[in-house]
């Protein structure tokens, strides 16, 4: 008997099979059609929550086709498992239009990645594009409980600047700003909840002296309201500041992020809060096969601040050293240990990822 996850998995790909032959008799529309999978297997020691379990990742499935010379769409359709029912569950992660006036301006609407930080840029939903088993905790996207705004659904201006002394990235997006329901990030993709838009903005520079050196900045502004069923129990105004700096030159890449989240109650008072999170990440490649890396992450959040409060986060302290051997440029094996405080208790994680691009 099929199953409703096989029956959807089934559904999706004979979609996207159409459109991927699909050529009209005038000018050719085909999508080449591309993706990202991975099975992990954990064991964890957590007091009331030790297992071990093979997992599913992510079914990714995305594809870019061009209209014109200075036109493109871009769709990415991720299946995963619902960790609480076991379902499947489909979501349109990207659409976005695209029009290219040139290097310095390029103009998108539809549904983003947010431009906030490094990774959330460089890294998607593909488990083969990150050194990694898994992204900084805190980094997580909005169903898998994330704390920061990773998607936006909107306007997103962008564009590159060639200079000699560096190379400068800029990028500003406006859109519908998040809610929380549900416990749960969402990032309102059919509607805002009032007339104030969200607003991201980034600045990257990779300096000419220095080759592989990246330095950047980013924010975003924002009112996030929380619910229980229909009825509002949280509101915020929400500035997230962050600074990264990136290292990729020879054997050594280097990845840092720090985080501000500054929240101001405009529902049940008027006070202030502050928390952050930051991570550092590095490896170093051994020959073109072996990566080994370490990574410190860090969230510490304010327990008075109603937002993290309606999300349930609390402190979390994780080191992690891990292992990546790449198979082939599209395929990876990836071994973690990771220790792990979360205020509560000190446990100790496990983790093997076999992680391809296709």
């Amino acid at each position: 008997m099929i199953t409703n996850f096989q029956k959807k998995v089934l559904h999706i790909l004979v979609v996207w099979g159409v459109l991927a032959f699909m050529t009209p008799n005038t000018t050719s529309f085909s999508f080449e059609l591309k993706g990202f999978g991975d099975v992990t297997y954990t064991n964890n020691t957590e007091r009331g929550n030790d297992k071990d379990s093979f997992s599913l990742g992510m079914l990714d499935l995305y594809a870019s086709q061009p209209i014109d010379d200075k036109m493109d769409v871009f769709v990415e359709l991720v299946i995963e498992t619902d960790e609480v029912t076991g379902e499947p569950v489909t979501d349109l992660e990207r659409f976005q239009i695209s029009y290219i006036v040139n290097d310095a301006l390029k103009v998108r609407v539809g549904r983003f990645h947010n431009i906030l930080g490094y990774w959330n840029t460089a890294y998607h939903h593909g488990a083969q594009l990150q050194t990694s088993v898994d992204r900084p905790a805190f980094l997580n996207f909005e169903d898998d409980g994330g704390i920061l705004p990773t998607h936006m659904v909107g306007l997103w201006l962008s564009g590159r600047l060639k200079t000699a002394p560096a190379t400068v990235l800029y990028g500003v997006m406006a859109g519908n700003g998040s809610r929380v329901r549900e416990g749960a990030l969402d990032p309102n993709n059919a509607s805002d909840d009032d007339k104030t838009k969200a607003a991201s903005f980034r600045l990257m520079i990779e300096p000419s002296a220095v080759e592989g050196l990246g330095v950047g900045l980013s924010g975003n502004l924002s009112t996030v309201k929380g619910y229980t069923g229909i009825t509002q129990t949280m509101e915020v105004r929400q500035g997230v500041f962050s600074a990264d700096v990136t290292y990729f030159a020879g054997n050594v890449e280097f990845i840092g992020e720090y985080y501000i989240i500054q929240d101001k109650d405009e529902f049940g008072g008027s006070n202030d809060y502050s928390s952050s999170a930051y991570y550092a990440q590095g490896g170093y490649l051994i020959g073109e096969e072996f990566l080994p890396y370490l990574r410190y992450e860090k969230t510490s959040v304010d327990e008075n601040d109603p937002y993290f409060t309606v999300l349930g986060t609390k402190d979390t302290e994780t080191m992690i050293g891990g292992l990546r051997y790449n198979i082939s440029p599209a395929s990876s094996l990836k071994a973690e240990v990771r220790g792990v405080d979360n205020g509560t208790d000190k446990f100790e994680e496990y983790a093997i990822q076999w992680a391809v691009a296709f």
